[in-house]
């Protein structure tokens, strides 16, 4: 029986970054008032793990310690194209094996970023004329 786990990683960009990714996006969408990303990791398993399995996984993943998002705004996943392996998940997945963790099938990364605009948010409801289709 496959089983899947989700784990919230640290910060996916680093200062200079942030800050540029949210200059980058501003120009776009000047409502923008905040960014917030975060490396998701997403594993394929074959059986759950019990919690001291979990923390083992966990603490090779690097993600003791999370970033946490505040409260509010909208994620957005961004993760290799379904059906792919990405060069990642290839090499995470020997180390994990390397590291004995057999019953993990597979280990993708991912960025979630949060975002917050002054106004109504993307995938909200939109108003008369704000439909991205109208």
């Amino acid at each position: 029986m496959t089983s899947f786990l989700t784990v919230a990683g640290p910060s996916a960009l680093s200062g200079f970054r942030h800050q540029r990714a949210f200059d980058s996006i501003k120009r776009i969408e000047p409502r923008l008032t905040a960014l917030e990303s975060r490396f998701v990791h997403f594993l394929s398993l074959e059986r759950s793990a019990n919690p001291g399995e979990r923390e083992r996984l966990i603490s090779l993943l690097g993600c003791q310690a999370p970033a946490s998002f505040v409260e509010g705004g909208a994620s957005i996943f961004v993760v290799p194209r379904l059906g792919t392996v990405s060069p990642w998940s290839s090499k995470a997945t020997d180390i994990v094996h390397n590291c004995g963790m057999s019953w993990v099938k597979r280990v993708e990364r991912g960025v979630e970023y949060r975002i917050r605009l002054r106004g109504r948010l993307l995938g909200g409801r939109f108003g008369a004329g704000e439909r991205p289709d109208a």
